[in-house]
Parts: C-alpha cells; structure tokens; sequence
C-alpha cells in the first residue's frame, strides 16, 4: 500500500497583554512541486477533518488569568503521493501569517511531525516552527508506485466500496487473493450430524451401537489362597479352612464356619475362574456371612481380597449373634484404579478378617464366627449392531469456496473385523467416492489419513 502521511503539531503560545484584549490567529499553508512526469499531482495535501481545538488556549488565559498557554496535540494535514509516483518528496511547511502573529504574540513555538517521513525516525523527530523561523523542510524518500494487487486494510474500506490509491485499471481488475480453509467435525457432538442409524457420535468418536444385557456371576472359594491365618474351624474333621465357607446354596449356619477369639487373623481363598461372565464388568462385591458367639464390644469382622499382588480390606463389623451378611463392593480394582478386567477376575483371591468380637469374659463368649464368603460379579454384556451410518450435515454451508480440494480424517481405532468407509454428494441424492463413481465408497484405514478430492472438480 501507499504510504498516507499525517501531520500532527504540539502549539505553544506566549500572549503579549495589550489593552486587554487577547488576539489568535488560523494557521495556513501552501507549496508547489514541479516535476516533468507522471501527469497530475503528485501529491495532494489537504487538512484533515479534526483540527486541534484552537480556542482552548483562550479558554485556559481567560479562566486562570494566565499571559501564556497552549494548543493540544492534533494532526493538521494528510498529505498523499500520487499512487503511481515512484522516488522522494520533499514538503516545505511555512508560517504564512508570521507577520500577524508578532503583532499577537511574544513568542509562538510549533512543534510539527510527519509520520512516514525521515524526520520521524530521528531525535528528535519534530520540527520546530517560530516566529523568527517560520519555515520547515520534511523528506519522504524511496516511494513506491502502487500497482497489480493490493491488500485488505479494513473491513470498512471494502463495505464501503473504497479504493485508496488502488490501480483498478492496470494491468486489469483487482483480484483477491485466494486462500485455504476448512471445516472440522470433532465428533465431540451430533451438530454436524443431519441423520445416523446405529452410530452414536459423542466425546470425539463415532461408533457402532449395541444392545446391552445385564449379568451377575458368582463364584465361590476353591482352594486356599496366600493366606490361612484363622486357627479355628468347624467341624475340624480334616477339611481346610476354605471348605467350611464355601457353601453354595444360602449358608448352613454354625454347621461349617472358621472361628477365632483373638487378635486379627485372615484367610485368602481362591475361587473358581467365570464360566458365565462377558463384557464390560461394573463391579466386584464381597459378600462374608458372620457372627459373634456374645454381646460384642469392638468389631469382629472385614471383608478382604488381594489383586495385582496386593491386599485391599473393606470397612470393619460389628458382628450381631445371630448370622448376617456383610459385603464390600469395588466398581473399579483398587489396585490399578482402572475397570476390572476378566482376567484379574480369574486370578482374584477373596477371604475375610476376624478377631474376636470381646476382649474380656468367658473364652467362648469372645468368638467372631464365619460361615460363608464368596463375589458376585456384575457386568454387561453388548451385542454390536453390524451395519451402521451417519450422514453429515452440508459442511460448507454459508461458505464461499472456490474448490473442494481433500478430505481429511483421523480414525483413532477401527476393531478387528470391522470397516469404515465414506463417499460424498453435494445434493444428498447422488454420491460418490473420491474417483468420481456413482455409488462408490472410499474405504477408510486406521491414523491420520487424507483423500484426495480435487478430481471431482467441485467448487
């Protein structure tokens, strides 16, 4: 673009008091610049539409009674070189009314600057106009013609149709610039999405619904685990102590059970892989069935477990006399934080702590008694759909475009024995792949991919 040059002053003025009365005087200014070519002004030099308020030096002497004061900053003239005029100006600025201005004043200082000039780039970068100097020179060197393409100063100038120093003749019509865009479905929501059967889009993916179907397997102790610390059991016939709270159908009471009336002890059973179980698993809940032989006067009882090679507890119980069900339940793995995995599920030991319920009295009213523990697991099982779509939205509506150059798409995952794959229209009547052919589908592989979609010559 040309450059636009604007002059702005700092006045400061000194009244001589005569009779009273307080005098100011207009500023003018002219020049002339002769040179052979080109044709027509090579520049123009006209005063801009705010002027600094010139009464406000009155105002100030008048109200506080002063003998001296001063204009504020404001510009004075834009001055513009022809837009085809290449090589240095130079702009003479003159006080063309010093002569009145002594009469008026003592003294009268004017500061003056052009923007764009070299003078602007100095220290300092004003000139100084007086009554005894009342001429400045300024230089705006190495101008460039302006021709062939321009550039967007604001989005004014071209609502309002206006061209400065814009060649709209030569070498031809003035033409923007074109540029890439594009338009991005993050999946994040359906905003783009006009229609989808089967396909649930959300949180930045696209994927295949499924029916669910809720389930609860159970399994129960089949061997000792890694611990067997409880010194009692019933009937103590020869069976371990896993054997005697592995009951399958309800419990049988003080018939079996692991019993102690001392400090903490604990046993860890493992239990039988799942046979049932599928899917995604939402929780692991330990049950144990127990009780105290007496009145209790501390907790007796909690449920315990052991995963990934460490020991997790549930809460402490106060045991009742009569046998009840005590559980703990973990919707994640406590020892990875993460859903349980059906493999961690097989190799999970399940077991209880007991103490016994009284620290003083008779020894046999001082028992914690066990007589059943095992896990239910819960989880859900999904049957994907096996054929799904979703169909988007006109992306480039409200769009200006030029052309429809590629396609561009990150499939973050695509299972085994799965496809993707798309094709395009610009009618939602016909599609077609990126070849052109009507019907066809562009298959779709795993990453960050690109289809090339300029053969189509869509626009």
């Amino acid at each position: 673009m040309a450059k636009k040059f604007q002059l702005i002053m700092a006045l400061l003025l000194a009244l001589i008091i005569s009779g009273g009365a307080y005098a100011y005087a207009y500023t003018t200014a002219g020049g002339t610049l002769g040179v052979a070519e080109p044709t027509g002004d090579i520049a123009t030099c006209n005063a801009t539409d705010t002027q600094p308020d010139w009464n406000s030096v009155l105002d100030d002497l008048a109200s506080d009674n002063k003998t001296c004061g001063e204009v504020p900053n404001g510009p004075l003239f834009d001055v513009a070189p022809n837009a085809a005029y290449s090589g240095d100006l130079v702009a003479n600025v003159y006080l063309a009314n010093s002569a009145n201005l002594t009469k008026a004043y003592r003294y009268f200082n004017m500061k003056l600057y052009l923007s764009g000039s070299e003078e602007a780039g100095e220290t300092p970068n004003y000139r100084m106009l007086t009554l005894p100097n009342g001429e400045t020179t300024f230089t705006m060197e190495e101008l460039q013609p302006v021709s062939g393409t321009w550039t967007q100063t604001s989005e004014a100038e071209f609502g309002g149709g206006t061209l400065n120093q814009v060649d709209v003749i030569s070498p031809g019509d003035v033409i923007l610039d074109t540029f890439s865009d594009n338009v991005t479905d993050t999946f994040e929501n359906e905003d783009y999405i006009a229609a989808s059967d089967n396909v649930t889009v959300s949180g930045g993916q696209a994927k295949l619904t499924a029916s669910s179907a809720p389930g609860t397997e159970t399994l129960r102790p089949d061997g000792a685990g890694d611990q067997t610390e409880i010194d009692e059991r019933y009937p103590d016939t020869g069976e371990e102590n896993w054997e005697d709270v592995d009951d399958a159908d309800g419990h049988d009471g003080d018939d079996t059970y692991v019993a102690t009336n001392g400090g903490w002890q604990w046993d860890l059973y493992s239990t039988d892989n799942h046979t049932v179980g599928a899917g995604d698993i939402n929780y692991v809940k330990v049950y144990m069935v127990a009780r105290a032989t007496d009145v209790p006067s501390r907790e007796g009882a909690h449920v315990h477990i052991k995963t990934n090679g460490a020991e997790h507890d549930g809460p402490w119980e106060w045991l009742t006399q009569s046998y009840a069900t005590y559980s703990e339940q973990w919707d994640l793995n406590p020892e990875t934080n993460q859903a349980w995995t059906w493999d961690e599920i097989d190799a999970l030991q399940i077991g209880l702590g007991l103490r016994g319920s009284k620290t003083s009295g008779p020894g046999a009213g001082r028992y914690s008694r066990c007589t059943q523990v095992y896990v239910e697991v819960n989880y859900t099982v999904y049957t994907y759909y096996t054929l799904g779509w979703i169909t988007s939205t006109n992306l480039l509506s409200d769009e200006t475009v030029k052309s429809i150059d590629s396609f561009d798409y990150n499939a973050s995952a695509i299972p085994s024995g799965t496809g993707l794959k798309v094709q395009f229209s610009t009618d939602n009547i016909t599609w077609y792949n990126s070849a052109g052919t009507p019907g066809g589908w562009d298959t779709l592989s795993q990453g960050t991919n690109n289809i090339d979609l300029s053969g189509l010559s869509w626009s």
